[in-house]
This record gives C-alpha cells, structure tokens and sequence, in this order.
C-alpha cells in the first residue's frame, strides 16, 4: 500500500497529496460526526435506512394528542365504512364507543393499503348507558379505515370516539440521528475518493498541464484562419 501511494505521489505529485489529504479529513470528520451521533443516543445506530424517516421510540421521543374525532353511527348487520384516518408517523389509536341504550358492536380498523386488519374490537358485555374503550397500537404510518357493524337485531346508534396519537421525536434526537447519517455519507465519500485519487489526481494534471482537445482543435482553426488570410494579403 506504501509502494503504490509512493508510486503515484512520484508521478503526479501535489496533485495526488491534495487529492488524498481531501479524502482522508473527509472521513475523519464523517467518523467524528458519527460517534457523537451514537453516543447521543446511547450507542443507538439508525440502520436500516427506514429508521431515519420514522421517530426512534421513547425516551427519544414522546406520544402526543393530535386530533380527536367523533363520529355518529347508525349500526347495521353489514360492515359500514365510519372515518378514515391518515397517520403520519407510529402511534395509536383510541376508540371509544358510546351508547344510553342496549348495544352490542364490533369495530374493525384496515390498512388502507394492504386491506390487512389491524384489531378488532367487540364489545365483551351490552353497553347500557357507559361506554367501551381500547387502545390500538399503529406500528407504521399510512391510512387506515375504521369499520362498524351491528351485532345485534335491533338497528342501534352508538357514538364513536377517536383519540389518534403520533409518535413525536424530539429535535435533539432528529439532529443526532441525522449527525449519523451526514457523518456516515463523508466517510463512503472519503473513501471513495481515497480509492479513486489516483484518477481525479490524473484528471487535474491533465487540465492544468494539457490543452483540452476542443482548446487545441479552436487555436489550430484560428492559426489555419490567421495563416490563410495571411496569405490573401
């Protein structure tokens, strides 16, 4: 490895050390970024890639109420479509159903996307004028649907409560988990130039020391130009 570096820093000289030194602070700095990123959040590495786009869990991050719909349904034998909602990060759900009369429900939550059910809720005891609540956890971010269905004879109305929480990061944690992801970046960029100095060295002798083909081929027409009209005279 000494030989070869000796090799090219004999043949393109302050170039090659240029080029090398570049890489070389590029991946001290990336390393660096990466370990304080690391160690801020306690030797947590953000691989795969995903994880950059979703919150890190709790202590990183913390549950919070972002919205709470309540919606009037009319119960029937069949599953009706009650609200649909887009979650933008993890979270969950709390689904309250509510009722003064005797009824008997079942609540169904879909992923929009992959029509898969999440959980479903049915009411263990008639609901007499309380009301029945369960929390659902949403592991990925994406819409989902909120089904109803009546499990009784009778044609019931029930009022139903949606309590949506999201995952929300703190910006301490966002800025060390995207310090691992900046530093990791110049490092590869680093090395890649380490590898290829030899390469971007030979380039810039070239432009410095060699007329370009399209300069060479421009001064040789304005000589052919100079020499012709030269010659008129």
């Amino acid at each position: 490895m000494i030989f070869i570096i000796k090799r090219y820093l004999l043949a393109y000289g302050i170039f090659y050390i240029r080029v090398f030194t570049s890489g070389l602070i590029l991946m001290i700095i990336g390393i660096t970024f990466l370990h304080i990123g690391i160690y801020y959040l306690e030797d947590i590495v953000i691989l795969p890639i995903e994880k950059f786009l979703n919150p890190l869990p709790p202590p990183h991050s913390s549950y919070e109420l972002k919205t709470i719909n309540i919606v009037s349904v009319n119960l029937k034998e069949t599953y009706d479509l009650v609200d649909t909602i887009d979650f933008k990060s993890p979270g969950y759900l709390v689904i309250t159903i509510a009722s003064s009369e005797f009824v008997l429900a079942e609540v169904t939550v879909v992923n929009r996307k992959t029509y898969e059910s999440v959980s479903t809720i049915v009411t263990n005891n008639p609901l007499l004028g309380s009301q029945y609540s369960k929390m659902i956890p949403i592991l990925k971010p994406g819409e989902y649907e909120i089904y109803a269905k009546n499990l009784s004879p009778v044609a019931k109305t029930v009022s139903l409560r949606l309590d949506i929480y999201y995952l929300v990061e703190y910006l301490d944690a966002t800025f060390a988990k995207w310090l691992q992801g900046l530093g990791g970046l110049m490092f590869l960029i680093g090395l890649f130039v380490i590898i290829f100095s030899p390469i971007i060295a030979a380039k810039q002798a070239e432009a410095v020391y060699l007329t370009p083909k399209k300069i060479r081929e421009d001064l040789a027409r304005m000589g052919i130009l100079r020499r012709h009209r030269t010659e008129e005279e």
